[in-house]
């Protein structure tokens, strides 16, 4: 019962807390890269849409970065959508085939809080093999306030070329895929807590591979004035799929707001970044809703029990009464 009531308690309270700061949270945005999924043969030319999905927020700005294998792929045009105003400027508006990387960048005037097409990249296939297109970490997506709403979630489009692209359906899919290739999701179970061992950082392994392959993980948290205020290393073997439920431990932080980041290593040098903010609240008695219940229920017992006594009495005044009075 007590459980019951103690959960009902934090839930109500979470609610009305995230009501009352709503003006200062940002839900996450997402990048779209579409198809998920391109097969081609090597000399040909396939489209990639770059979407934005804003969650029904509005925003107004976006800078995108999007990484290719250079030795794979090449671009051989971009087209802005008509929607957005390009910003042409150095460090915005950049294409590099050598090193493998695009950044664009763009402004949506009035703002949207829909699905929007931001553009699409042409590429051209250099040679067969297997590899990753996916949004860079100098990507940005600027709200009304001119705030970085971009928390860095995006799908990664795998890509095939080749024999291996138009093998028949009855093919297994490890004859066709790297031994050694997948992809990483990175969430929190609760982001408002009132400790930080309520932390749990869910770390999913998503693999294609067949092969076991040594991760390393770093754990970073950061403040609101972007110290790091906690460190910590971990390994995992990962085949197939995992899931790791990381424990925040040995460490106490005030109330406030911060940013866990976990950086992955894989295959020596392939690195992934991920990031999801969190809030720390004052800590509330638990026993205090509890016990003032438990406080108001002894006093209406003390209250009956006072009435019925007092009832009593008056009754036996009455027939004393009566008793005199023949």
């Amino acid at each position: 019962m007590n459980n019951i009531l103690k959960k009902n308690f934090f839930k109500i309270f979470s609610i009305v807390f995230i009501l009352f700061i709503g003006s200062n949270t940002c839900l996450a945005f997402d990048i779209l890269l579409e198809p998920t999924d391109i097969k081609v043969n090597e000399g040909e030319i396939f489209v990639l849409d770059i979407k934005v999905n804003p969650y029904l927020v509005n925003f107004y700005t976006a800078k995108i970065e999007v990484k290719y294998p250079a030795d794979l792929l090449e671009i051989k045009s971009f087209d802005q959508d008509d929607s957005w105003i390009s910003v042409e400027e150095a460090g915005y508006d950049f294409i590099d085939n050598d090193l493998g990387y695009i950044i664009k960048t763009a402004g949506y005037p009035g703002g949207t809080s829909k699905t929007t097409l931001f553009g699409k990249i042409f590429f051209k296939v250099k040679k067969e093999g297997p590899g990753f297109i996916q949004v860079g970490g100098n990507t940005f997506i600027l709200n009304s306030e001119g705030k970085n709403v971009f928390e860095g979630k995006s799908l990664k489009t795998l890509f095939l070329s080749g024999e291996g692209a138009y093998v028949e359906e009855h093919r297994r899919k490890e004859d066709i895929l790297p031994r050694q290739l997948f992809d990483i999701n990175f969430e929190l179970d609760e982001k408002i807590i009132d400790d930080i061992s309520d932390l749990v950082p869910r770390t999913i392994f998503f693999s294609f591979g067949t092969a076991p392959t040594p991760v390393g993980l770093l754990f970073t948290i950061t403040n609101e004035n972007n110290e790091v205020v906690y460190s910590s290393e971990n390994y995992i073997i990962v085949e197939t799929e995992a899931v790791l439920s990381k424990k925040i431990e040995d460490i106490s932080l005030s109330p406030g707001n911060y940013i866990i980041k976990l950086k992955t290593t894989y295959n020596v040098d392939v690195d992934d970044d991920f990031q999801e903010s969190f809030q720390i609240i004052e800590k509330t008695d638990e026993n205090f809703f509890l016990s003032s219940i438990w406080f108001w229920i002894f006093v209406l017992i003390i209250i009956v029990f006072a009435v019925k006594k007092k009832k009593e009495k008056d009754k036996l005044l009455y027939d004393l009464f009566k008793i005199k009075k023949k």
